[in-house]
């Protein structure tokens, strides 16, 4: 589901996931330090980096939370399901109007 590179983003995504309630689990988080040569330049190289795991139905959710739509984001046409760039306030196949 996600990756952290370092300790730091590690904290953040499980700070993120602990915040809404939702459950996960982790894998490799305890073995950065104990193989090889440790968390050399942010992650572990022999174990990888810290992966969260969260349940199958609950995997969009968690995925909206740690990565939010930005403004720039384009949407899905609910019509026909074109893809309509921010700046536009109308559907460009269809013509169906999107936002006031």
């Amino acid at each position: 589901m996600a990756k952290a590179w370092s300790a730091v983003e590690a904290l953040v995504i499980r700070s993120q996931l602990e915040g809404t309630g939702l459950p996960f689990y982790t894998r490799n988080e305890g073995t950065q330090e104990l193989i090889g040569t440790g968390a050399l330049g942010g992650y572990n190289l022999v174990t990888g980096p810290v992966e969260f795991w969260v349940p199958r139905p609950l995997l969009e959710h968690a995925q909206t939370l740690l990565h939010p739509p930005t403004a720039d984001t384009p949407t899905d046409c609910p019509a026909c399901a074109a893809r309509v760039p921010v700046f536009l306030n109308t559907c460009p196949d269809c013509g169906l109007r999107l936002r006031p």
